[in-house]
Parts: C-alpha cells; structure tokens; sequence
C-alpha cells in the first residue's frame, strides 16, 4: 500500500499479535506497512456464506444469523483426481454471487438499512428481482434456489425475499411483486463473473485493511474501496481472481487482486474489510487460508 497510514499508540497491539501468531521480531522492519483494522472491537459479520454441494453440484448457501436464507448453484465440468485440479472447472461459479451479496447486505446492515426497503421487483423483461430501494441486488434465475428443488419463480423470490427481510429487520412479509421500477444504473447492477480452472493452489495466513485505507490508491492506482471484494498480494498479477477459504470457519470468498502486500512477515494475503466480513475473519484479526488463484 502507498503511503502507509501512521499509527501512533498501537505499538503493543501490533507488537502482540505478530509475536503471538508468527513468531516474528517485535519490532517491524524498516519501510514495512502495517494494515491495522479494527480487531478487538468489530462484530461479526451478520450474513455468512458457507461452499458446500448439492445434488452433485457446487453450492453457497447464505446464512443470515446462522439461518440459510438462500442458495447459488453452480456446474463443474472437468475431471480432478488426488491434489490435480487444474483440469476442474466451475462455470459460473457460485461463491461470486454469494459472496458479493453477502458483503452488500452486510454493508447495509451497518449503514442501519431498513429491511422494509428489500422488495421482489419485476422488469421490462418479466425478470424477478431482489431490490433494495432502486438498487438491484440479486437476479432471481435457475441459479438461485432455496433447496435445490425446482420452485415456482414469484413464491420463491418471494419465500426468499421474505426470509432476509424477516432476520435484517423483523420486517413483515411481503405477498406480491413490486411494479417494474427504472433501470439502474451502470454502477447498480448485478455483477456476475465467469470463473475459471484453479491454476494453482497455496495456503499460509490472511490478515485484513480497511476503514483506515478508505480513498487511498493501491499500488494497481485503484482507490482503496474497503467493502469491495479486493485484496493484496505480493507477486500475483493485479486482476487475478482468488478463492481465498478460512480454514477455521470454511467460509469462502473470491476476491481480486488490486495492491501489494502484506508486509507482515508469516502473512499470504491482506484482504479488504468486506472480504473478512463474508469470512468472519474481523474478530479473529488473522486465520490460516487456502488461496486457488483462479484462472481463465
């Protein structure tokens, strides 16, 4: 990270926690950035998502207070046997949408959004949408399910939408779709990322950066957004996508590479603050991870 933040008064606290968890000098080196977030004080994050399979297919399931809300699933198509997965293949992988809804449901719930304002909304086009005021959040399609089993589409963008309204807000359940609304806008809409073969796999230890870094450029010349799915790594080129897994936990999220770090010695990767949400790494402060650095 460019122009690293000064912290006055948290020497101790970086101090304990390196020694603690890697072993390492007390002292950083020289030059070397320290991402300090908000360890000790931040909840955990309200909607989690758990990659699991269903009927023989990759799942997300997103839980809202522990309770499953909803599920992506996904097609696999190619062949891995043993510690050989480059020949294996997700197309349209379901943790990107999984994860991506959960970091903006989890970013409204700290902006105290009202649970009120999620509405199942139709277009121009009869497509069902999962709508946040004028934003649409989630596209209603055959990837969406809630048990895997085939579902009339209105009763379940309804049965789904009701659910999150109900565990966000204790809002009251809606019983029919909202009127076709405008267009949103280009930066509104609902991003869906085709994810490739796993090219390679690591493991080693994750830490997180986030409201202290808001605006600044990374080192890819991005400005530093701390609930994007983003995250820094040393040698991986700016733009690869990452399945970045907690192995305390099992949560799952795909970020992408925009900056360089961590400095931290012991460390593989510093994800953003909405990253470490989906993988409630923000009470931890640190975990051990896989990375699958995603290819084309």
């Amino acid at each position: 990270m460019r122009n690293p933040l000064k912290v006055t008064g948290l020497g101790t606290l970086t101090s304990f926690v390196v020694g603690a968890f890697w072993g390492v000098p007390m002292t950083p080196a020289r030059g070397e950035v320290v991402k300090v977030g908000e360890r000790t004080q931040a909840p955990a994050p309200l909607v989690m998502v758990r990659p699991h399979t269903l009927e023989g297919r990759p799942a997300a399931t997103l839980f809202v207070q522990n309770v499953p809300v909803l599920t992506f699933l996904g097609q696999r198509s190619g062949v891995a046997t043993g510690t050989k997965v480059a020949n294996s293949r997700v197309d349209g992988d379901p943790l990107v949408p999984a994860t991506q809804l959960a970091a903006r449901l989890n970013r409204l719930t700290q902006q105290r959004g009202d649970a009120k304002d999620l509405l199942v909304a139709q277009d121009d086009q009869k497509q069902l949408w999962l709508q946040y005021k004028n934003e649409r959040l989630l596209r209603f399609d055959a990837s969406v399910t809630l048990d895997g089993s085939g579902q009339d589409p209105v009763q379940k963008a309804l049965t789904i939408t009701n659910r999150l309204r109900l565990r966000l807000g204790n809002a009251p359940a809606l019983t029919a779709v909202a009127p076709p609304t405008q267009p949103p806008s280009l930066a509104q809409r609902v991003v869906t990322a085709a994810v490739g073969s796993v090219r390679s796999v690591l493991q080693g230890w994750a830490s997180w950066y986030g409201p202290g870094f808001q605006g600044r450029r990374t080192a890819s010349g991005e400005l530093f957004q701390p609930q994007a799915l983003t995250a820094a790594h040393r040698t991986l080129p700016f733009g690869t996508q990452v399945r970045v897994t907690n192995l305390r936990n099992g949560l799952s999220v795909v970020v992408r590479i925009n900056d360089r770090g961590p400095h931290v010695p012991g460390r593989e990767i510093d994800i953003s603050a909405g990253a470490a949400q989906v993988l409630g790494l923000i009470p931890m402060g640190t975990a051990p991870v896989r990375l699958e650095v995603l290819g084309p």
